[in-house]
């Protein structure tokens, strides 16, 4: 006594459960998916910015005469605002270029070094993502040590570069 006419409530459920089941896995699978390829976008973007910062900072601290620094204790990996490179010695003063980081943006500018001394507002960015910028100096001036922390969402990086003032007077 079966009737062969349309579907019973059973069949019903086990269909719907099914297409759940399915809608499920591919929703979760979706989701790990656009998770994972955030992931590597960032810790590319952070590596490549990285690359860039640091290309940068290694032409003008080891083409610069000398690392001007407020304060004297830099032995030590200290962090720091701006780092002042003098480059010539000019009638006026002197001349150069400094690395200004700024902390609001968490970005990274070149600016000129005015013959006084003083940093020039206008600059150019050379990269962003920068949490902090650390820097130590030998005793004699000539070797300088950089680290730099970046992050972009969940992915953190940090270089440590060793820079040879190559035209220090030393």
């Amino acid at each position: 006594m079966s009737d062969d006419k349309g579907y019973i409530l059973f069949e019903s459920i086990v269909g719907i459960f099914i297409i759940l089941t399915i809608s499920s896995i591919l929703t979760t699978l979706t989701y790990s998916i656009f998770v994972i390829k955030n992931k590597i976008e960032n810790r590319l973007e952070i590596q490549q910015q990285s690359l860039e910062i640091d290309r940068s900072i290694k032409n003008i601290i080891g083409n610069s005469k000398e690392i001007l620094i407020n304060e004297n204790d830099y032995s030590s990996l200290k962090s720091i605002k701006d780092i002042k490179c003098k480059h010539e010695d000019t009638e006026f003063g002197i001349e150069g270029k400094a690395i200004s980081f700024n902390k609001n943006t968490n970005k990274i500018f070149i600016k000129n070094l005015r013959y006084d001394g003083a940093i020039e507002g206008a600059g150019y960015e050379i990269g962003c993502y920068v949490d902090d910028l650390k820097i130590s100096v030998s005793d004699d001036g000539q070797i300088a040590n950089i680290q730099l922390e970046l992050s972009k969402g969940n992915e953190n990086y940090k270089t440590n570069n060793t820079i040879y003032l190559k035209n220090s007077g030393g």
